[in-house]
């Protein structure tokens, strides 16, 4: 992957370092408000990270429901 950079310890140990790209986006007024309400809610350190966790929690959702959609498709098969 282009985001994982592979390094080695003087003891030769491999560490994968996970490298941060700067992006612009663009939303509308009440995503910006949402954004701006769970910063001062305290759980996230910058604007970046509400980001940035809204969209693993999206890909996590999008893989939780191919899975699914999977297991039922395998189950029909089964009949």
């Amino acid at each position: 992957m282009r985001d994982i950079r592979i390094g080695r310890t003087r003891s030769d140990d491999v560490i994968l370092e996970k490298m941060k790209h700067k992006m612009s986006i663009t939303m509308d007024e009440e995503t910006v408000l949402a954004v701006m309400g769970k910063l001062k809610s305290g759980r996230f350190r910058n604007k970046s990270h509400v980001i940035e966790y809204a969209v693993k929690k999206l890909m996590d959702d999008d893989a939780l429901n191919e899975d699914a959609l999977k297991k039922l498709m395998d189950g029909e098969n089964d009949r």
